[in-house]
């Protein structure tokens, strides 16, 4: 079974990660961690080349460092493999761009995200998710934040 799991720095994150953790998944299952970062939007008058460049490496590095983490908490599955994707874009397209060529038997991805507004926080769903489960090629399952208890 491959499973892809859509990530960001968000709190959904975490859920998502907590979520696959507590769940059985069969001996030999394939897990794939993906990240998106954005483009920069910054024109050339707003820094140097060099500048952005270097800002792109450093969000780079902290985005590798961020699945390496977070791929070692899969260490209690035996006999699975996991591995990551670091990719660079629009998140939903590089997602679904992703799933394409992967072909994983499901896809999970958090409810809302690191951009969400208050709109999207209201609907609970934020346009990421909702895009990729619109138009991913296999089974989406999206990871709400747990309501707190009152």
């Amino acid at each position: 079974m491959k499973i892809m799991i859509a990530l960001d720095d968000s709190l959904y994150s975490g859920q998502i990660v907590k979520e696959i953790l507590g769940r059985s998944w069969p001996e030999g299952c394939e897990f794939k961690l993906i990240t998106v970062l954005e483009p920069l939007h910054l024109s050339d008058e707003d820094m140097h080349k060099q500048v952005v460049s270097e800002v792109q490496e450093m969000r780079r590095e902290a985005a590798r460092q961020f699945l390496t983490e977070v791929k070692a908490q899969f260490d209690k599955f035996p006999g699975s493999t996991v591995h990551f994707e670091i990719r660079e874009g629009v998140p939903e397209q590089e997602i679904l761009d992703s799933a394409v060529e992967w072909e994983p038997d499901r896809l999970l991805i958090g409810a809302l995200g690191r951009g969400a507004g208050e709109s999207a926080k209201k609907a609970r769903i934020g346009s990421t998710s909702s895009t990729v489960a619109s138009h991913a090629p296999c089974s989406v399952e999206v990871v709400r934040q747990p309501v707190a208890a009152k």
